[in-house]
């Protein structure tokens, strides 16, 4: 294929998502787009497409949450992991999510469509972990409802933070305050030990017995 051949591709594939769009024969970045590219730390095409319909702004901190727990992991979780997640969670969350997971399966049609690669990820494993640790349950019980090493549990609640940080970065360029708010209110929620320990990876557990 042709270096022309492949940009016309891309051009065509970045249109189909949205991201950008042609106007009199030219190509600009849609509000969309822009949100996608202030976003670097989880699965941002499909992160920037809930934000961008405003979805976040009709949940509480909490299932906002829940919903950055999905994007933590990096390798695919068992299918299985969806039922005894939807054990921990009410009807109204449930739905949000299934909702949520057919946006994400659209935007994974769009990407074999045109045969690329992706590194996209919404898996459902670090629900529970994440609920019991906003919980303030012990972080020996939280970890064991943690079925991987204890330095990735600490890792994907830093994740979840750093997710965080992007968002409100996003809610300031959009005034989005009412998200913004909430966004505050789930990082006091989420970052209270952890930020003690001296590495992401936890050794010693008489530390963590005491939290």
């Amino acid at each position: 294929k042709t270096v022309e051949t492949q940009i016309s591709r891309i051009t065509h594939f970045n249109n189909r998502l949205g991201l950008i769009q042609d106007v009199d024969g030219k190509s600009f970045i849609t509000p969309y787009g822009k949100i996608v590219a202030s976003l670097s730390n989880c699965s941002e095409i499909v992160l920037g497409k809930i934000i961008q319909q405003r979805i976040m702004e009709k949940m509480d901190w909490k299932t906002i949450g829940i919903l950055l727990a999905c994007f933590c992991e990096d390798k695919p979780e068992e299918e299985d992991n969806w039922e005894p997640a939807k054990k921990h969670l009410d009807k109204k969350t449930i739905e949000i999510l299934d909702d949520i997971w057919f946006i994400y399966s659209d935007i994974l049609k769009v990407y074999d469509e045109f045969e690329i690669k992706h590194r996209l990820n919404m898996t459902f494993g670090f629900i529970i972990p994440f609920l019991n640790w906003i919980g303030r349950k012990p972080l020996i019980e939280v970890l064991k409802s943690y079925d991987n090493f204890d330095g990735n549990f600490v890792k994907n609640i830093y994740k979840i933070r750093d997710i965080c940080q992007e968002i409100l970065k996003v809610c300031q360029n959009f005034n989005l305050g009412e998200l913004q708010e909430k966004i505050n209110t789930l990082l006091e929620n989420l970052i209270y030990g952890i930020g003690e320990f001296n590495s992401l990876y936890i050794h010693h557990y008489d530390m963590i017995n005491s939290l």
